[in-house]
């Protein structure tokens, strides 16, 4: 039975493709597709990374995931990866002085271990605070952006609309009312008076789009034929990014990625190990099937 590292190397030299040119597509290491090839599985740093290495690399040459996912499920890897396991010491430590063992206890006490996981514990909060006034910042940011072209479309609204045409009618002049307690009745509209016309549309909203990254995933994000993002997102890492012209994503495993559109969550956008390019406008979006460069 052919092996998935066997069958990525005959499709990527049957594709006239070499390492170097996986590795600049998925970001991975040739070191590590040269592993995955030879099914050298203990220089992988993990279960994790190899099965989304492994999905990365067969989602660049096209393979479909049933190619591969029911040998991935079914795979063991060593427990430590070479290079990550814990070496044992070389030569036998030698015992500390008595005198330097007691000055150790006294120096570190428990005093001074609490007080450094209290320090731990408030760099930690003061780290997500920042990030949330980060946040906070960029979504008040997008907007703020938002606001002006609001303000412009409703000023261009107004200014389409013209003043109402007076009404030319051929009735002849109203007499005085008789002493009978009649008020004089009011003229008549002419027919065919001019109607005002209907207010311009409102011109296209900026987009805001949120990626976040459930595992470790490849990501690029262009407009206007200029890239704005290119690279890695680790797990629970967002990209959040706004503007009015269109947006086009480029995912390297679109399972593994999460995107809200304008405050709106569009659902999956492919299975896992696929490549997959989304375009957003202001009104709508879709899914397209990577073809040539972003």
């Amino acid at each position: 039975m052919i092996g998935v590292g066997e069958k990525l190397r005959r499709e990527r030299e049957r594709q006239g493709l070499d390492l170097e040119a996986i590795e600049k597509s998925t970001r991975i290491r040739a070191r590590y597709l040269a592993a995955i090839e030879q099914n050298r599985m203990d220089e992988i740093p993990g279960r994790f990374f190899y099965k989304s290495f492994v999905r990365q690399y067969a989602a660049v040459l096209g393979l479909t995931p049933s190619e591969y996912e029911g040998e991935l499920e079914s795979l063991e890897m060593p427990e430590a990866a070479a290079g990550f396991a814990p070496k044992a010491h070389e030569f036998p430590l030698k015992p500390l002085d008595p005198i330097i063992e007691e000055s150790n206890r006294r120096y570190v006490g428990s005093g001074r271990i609490w007080a450094s996981v209290v320090l731990l514990a408030a760099v930690a909060a003061a780290c997500s605070g920042v990030y949330g006034w980060w946040r906070h910042r960029e979504a008040s940011a997008a907007l703020k952006m938002r606001a002006p072209s609001l303000d412009a479309a409703r000023a261009k609204r107004q200014a389409t609309v013209p003043a109402p045409a007076p009404s030319h009618s051929s009735a002849p002049a109203q007499s005085q009312p008789a002493l009978t307690g009649q008020a004089p009745r009011a003229p008549e509209a002419a027919a065919g008076s001019p109607r005002p016309p209907a207010a311009a549309e409102s011109a296209p909203q900026p987009i805001v789009l949120n990626v976040s990254a459930k595992d470790e995933v490849w990501l690029s994000i262009s407009s206007e034929g200029k890239r704005l993002f290119s690279g890695l997102l680790e797990p629970s890492e967002s990209k959040v990014i706004g503007g009015k012209d269109p947006f086009r994503v480029r995912v390297g495993d679109a399972g593994a990625i999460e995107i809200t559109w304008n405050g709106k969550v569009i659902g999956p956008i492919g299975e896992r190990g696929q490549v997959r390019d989304v375009l957003f406008t202001p009104e709508t979006y879709q899914i397209l099937t990577p073809g040539g460069p972003l």
